[in-house]
């Protein structure tokens, strides 16, 4: 008799985190789930597209059987296989984001014994979803601290609503996550605007600058600031500015995505103004990193402490699905909404 675990998919966030986190989860644990309700909270609830490839991603690494996997089901049953390294292709024909595909599979492929060769093509710069540039100047490298390596290239860009981006992504294995400790005030180090472009005027982003400097001027940054302009290839049109920040022991990432009838300075506006309220924490770690790095924590060799510029639905639904499959203390201390502590012991 099979002993599922059940999830609740309209708990704390309720969006696709929770399916997310559980399928890396079941791989690694061997533990099947059911899960209803999915995305019920959602104005769109159900499956969509890039959920459905995270799914046939893990099921495909894996040759798990799963039960449910239909466009905007709230119900799905997953029972894990074993986890094999190699080449994969995987691919939406939305702007699907990409790149969280990647988080739900990476950990797994890390831990096995062989380097994997993964292919995405999807959504590469879309909302509410990480873009290439924080892939690849924040979260890879952090996840390098904990002993990962990963390495990430981009072929050409994926905007809403056509898609069509595509990366590759390097996966070597590793035998023994570290624990991270990240307590300390941020001393930065580095940072840089990027101004990316595809299919539009390069003075979009000459524009987005302005706005950036003149909304942060009385913030007194003593490092120097970058600019860097990128044209990618893309089928679309599209724009993002990326905010990329290096520190002594952390890295960070900010973006605003450019909008159609959304005006350069406001992208540039916007983007400063997420500066100042991050810079005013004075923590080390941004909210969406301290959601991303609690899964590999979680099977790390010891324990782990740092501070997080913001505490997110997101992280405290990530922590319960965590500890639904396996057992390890998670400490999150503050308010939501507010700078906190995030403690992990297994």
């Amino acid at each position: 008799m099979v002993d599922w675990i059940q999830l609740d998919g309209s708990m704390g966030e309720g969006g696709g985190q929770i399916l997310r986190t559980a399928l890396t989860m079941s791989l690694l644990e061997g533990k099947p789930f059911q899960i209803s309700h999915i995305r019920a909270n959602r104005p769109q609830p159900g499956l969509k597209p890039q959920h459905l490839m995270a799914i046939q991603a893990a099921a495909q690494i894996s040759g798990s059987t799963v039960e449910g996997a239909v466009k905007d089901s709230q119900d799905l049953k997953f029972i894990p296989g074993s986890v094999k390294p190699g080449k994969y292709v995987f691919s939406v024909d939305t702007a699907g984001a990409m790149s969280l595909v990647l988080h739900t599979i990476f950990l797994p492929l890390a831990l096995t014994h062989e380097v994997s060769h993964l292919e995405f093509h999807g959504g590469t710069h879309v909302p509410w979803a990480p873009c290439f540039e924080y892939l690849n100047l924040v979260w890879r490298r952090m996840l390098a601290k904990l002993g990962f390596h990963i390495e990430l290239e981009l072929k050409n860009a994926g905007y809403y609503p056509k898609g069509g981006g595509c990366f590759l992504a390097t996966i070597y294995p590793i035998t023994k996550v570290l624990p991270l400790t990240l307590i300390q005030e941020p001393f930065l180090t580095h940072w840089e605007i990027i101004g990316i472009v595809s299919n539009l005027p390069a003075s979009i982003v000459d524009r987005e600058w302005q706005a950036f400097e003149k909304a942060i001027a009385h913030c007194n940054v003593a490092v120097p600031l970058q600019k860097t302009l990128q044209k990618y290839p893309s089928p679309g049109q599209g724009n993002l500015l990326f905010l990329n920040l290096e520190y002594a022991d952390t890295y960070a990432g900010l973006d605003v995505l450019g909008e159609r009838g959304k005006s350069a300075e406001t992208v540039g506006y916007e983007l400063g103004k997420c500066f100042e309220q991050f810079l005013k924490t004075n923590r080390s770690v941004d909210e969406h990193l301290a959601d991303q790095v609690l899964l590999p924590l979680a099977f790390a060799s010891g324990r782990s402490d740092f501070s997080v510029s913001q505490i997110s639905e997101h992280l405290l639904t990530n922590a319960q699905i965590i500890q639904k499959f396996k057992n390890i203390e998670i400490q999150i201390q503050g308010k939501l909404d507010e700078p906190g502590q995030v403690r992990m012991q297994a």
